[in-house]
């Protein structure tokens, strides 16, 4: 068994050339994480990504966390980490986000002649009850009384 005071000179590393290496090493080393500067840059940066994708697949009933993680190449806890640094859950934005485009639909006298569930499904609701129970908690009115009073406002004022 060999311990250190028994090691010939040859393998001993001399004290005055690790420091010198020890230096370089230091020096050619990249660094390897990003000032807070750039990681809010790329934070900022994946979630504009991650809100375009949603948006765009609003309709799909099947968009949930893992779906959008997965799309974006990261952990589903990463997503949930960079929404709730926008104060909000991922499920809560995209259900506000479906509700908002609901709502706008809703609205619109040119889609007067679509039911109303066909609408939620069209935004991703496929359960009427689901979609009648966000909608009223959210805006305080069932989506039939908020179409109907949206709908004779925009009658009221003429607009064709």
């Amino acid at each position: 068994m060999l311990t250190s005071h028994t090691l010939p000179n040859a393998q001993a590393r001399p004290a005055s050339r690790s420091a010198p290496v020890r230096r370089i090493r230091r020096q050619q080393l990249p660094a390897t994480a990003p000032g807070p500067r750039a990681a809010a840059d790329h934070h900022r940066a994946l979630f504009a990504r991650v809100q375009s994708f949603v948006w765009a697949h609003l309709g799909d009933p099947e968009l949930r966390p893992d779906t959008i993680a997965a799309a974006h190449h990261i952990s589903t806890r990463s997503l949930h980490r960079l929404f709730r640094s926008q104060g909000c859950t991922v499920s809560s934005w995209v259900r506000r986000q479906r509700l908002n485009r609901a709502r706008r639909d809703l609205a619109d006298p040119k889609l007067a002649h679509r039911t109303i569930q066909t609408i939620a499904a069209t935004w991703g609701f496929t359960r009427a009850a689901d979609f009648t129970r966000a909608f009223r908690t959210a805006y305080g009115v069932p989506p039939q009384d908020f179409r109907t009073g949206a709908l004779r406002a925009d009658h009221d004022l003429g607009t064709p």
